[in-house]
């Protein structure tokens, strides 16, 4: 039997909490899934949790890296959130 993922929202990805709590995801893909991944502004630690989680969903608070993501067409909903 198998048993369905939690869907886990990752608030502040960039920062130390969150890539702690994102370590701990990675090594139970079987149980969580990620679905939302937010940061302010580190573009490539964020194009790598993008690429490694496919969240279905990203949250930017910062207005130009949100317009960078938007230019190398992230494959993924990116929102910019003030």
């Amino acid at each position: 039997m198998t048993s369905k993922k939690i869907s886990i929202a990752i608030l502040g990805s960039t920062g130390s909490v969150g890539k702690t709590a994102l370590d701990i995801i990675k090594k139970n893909t079987d149980k969580f899934s990620v679905d939302l991944l937010s940061c302010n502004k580190n573009k490539k630690l964020i194009i790598q949790q993008i690429n490694l989680f496919q969240p279905k969903y990203v949250l930017v608070s910062n207005k130009n890296l949100f317009l960078n993501l938007k230019k190398i067409k992230i494959k993924r909903k990116v929102v910019i959130y003030n």
